[in-house]
């Protein structure tokens, strides 16, 4: 898992008796193994450039994305772009991140996620805002809003043949 604090707060934080995505994942008989890189109120295209620099411990044996991905197989790899780039540094940035993961042989067939956050309550009335019309262009600035994620899904899919998947966290909040 490679993004800013929203991807590790999925992770359900640390309690005494466990880890929330370790006792969910065991509850319905899953091994689970995971490794994160968490760069807190970074976008993507920082956190490539800043590869030391992160927020909260790497766990495991798995260390930083920059040892993680390229080492190790996975089956899965998300990805969590956050405000303060644009849709073309985001959909570079993730390409180059997927390139990466797939110098491994054993990466070959792993899915990548773009993980869709939700939009901040500063931005106003969340269904307004979240389904607010954006035309594609390299310079349009991330926002979380779900045709800024279709547009780049789009374009990251575009760019490259790995299999590619979305977790609409945004998505499920406006449908509730």
């Amino acid at each position: 898992m490679v993004g800013n604090s929203l991807t590790f707060d999925g992770l359900g934080h640390y309690k005494e008796e466990g880890l929330g995505l370790e006792l969910l994942a065991e509850s319905a008989g899953v091994d689970l193994t995971y490794g994160f890189h968490v760069r807190c109120g970074s976008t993507l295209s920082d956190t490539l450039a800043n590869p030391t620099d992160i927020c909260i411990p790497a766990p495991f044996q798995y260390g930083k994305f920059s040892n993680a991905l390229p080492n190790y197989d996975w089956d899965a790899v998300t990805l969590q772009p956050h405000v303060g780039s644009t849709l073309g540094q985001d959909a570079a940035t993730c390409a180059t991140f997927i390139d990466l993961a797939k110098t491994h042989p054993g990466n070959d067939d792993t899915a990548f996620y773009i993980y869709s956050a939700w939009p901040a309550q500063s931005t106003g009335k969340y269904a307004e805002y979240w389904v607010g019309n954006l035309h594609e262009d390299d310079g349009l600035p991330s926002q979380q809003r779900r045709q800024y994620v279709d547009h780049l899904f789009k374009r990251v899919e575009g760019e490259n043949d790995a299999l590619l998947r979305l977790i609409p966290a945004g998505e499920g909040f406006y449908r509730l």
